[in-house]
């Protein structure tokens, strides 16, 4: 898309939504052109994939600040990182994108065990989709739909989207 070639703006490290806004009203006082804005991972709760930190980025606020940004001319980009987080039923934890994986069978598997092959990312132990299962492609524009109803995105960064491990060959634990 021709917007893609404008000037954009992203970081890691904006820790919540207020610290974004901030950094667009500073472009906007210094008259510098802004086209897009980008989320980095810091808008997720507990690195979970299509979440939104409640006490840091509350859903109705970033979707004010995308409705904003639309009305502005402005498009807004997200990042997504295909490790969804193996949760622990002690947890306490309702993660949708885990249940539904699950429920569709469409993480990459262990060629031993047979089952989800655990890896190490951001959020901790962690299943990948298994690009190649017929699942998967369903799985996962489910997610981003669903997600899009919440703050219409115009673009996703898909990151690690290889089997990522912060584990260098041994069994993480």
């Amino acid at each position: 898309p021709y917007w893609s070639l404008g000037y954009h703006q992203c970081r890691y490290g904006y820790h919540d939504l207020q610290a974004v806004e901030d950094v667009r009203n500073n472009f906007t006082a210094a008259e510098i052109p802004l086209d897009t804005v980008w989320f980095d991972i810091d808008y997720m709760e507990r690195w979970e994939d299509w979440t939104f930190d409640p006490a840091l980025f509350p859903e109705a606020q970033v979707k004010a600040f995308v409705d904003d940004l639309h009305a502005s001319g402005q498009k807004f980009v997200v990042i997504v990182d295909p490790g969804i987080l193996q949760v622990d039923p002690s947890w306490g934890i309702n993660y949708t994108a885990y249940t539904d994986g699950l429920a569709a069978d469409v993480f990459v598997r262990d060629g031993f065990t047979g089952q989800p092959y655990v890896s190490q990312v951001w959020p901790g132990p962690t299943l990948m989709p298994d690009w190649f299962h017929p699942n998967a492609t369903e799985f996962w524009t489910n997610q981003l739909k669903n997600w899009h109803d919440i703050a219409e995105f115009d673009g996703v960064w898909v990151d690690m989207n290889e089997v990522s491990n912060f584990c260098s060959g041994q069994v993480c634990e």
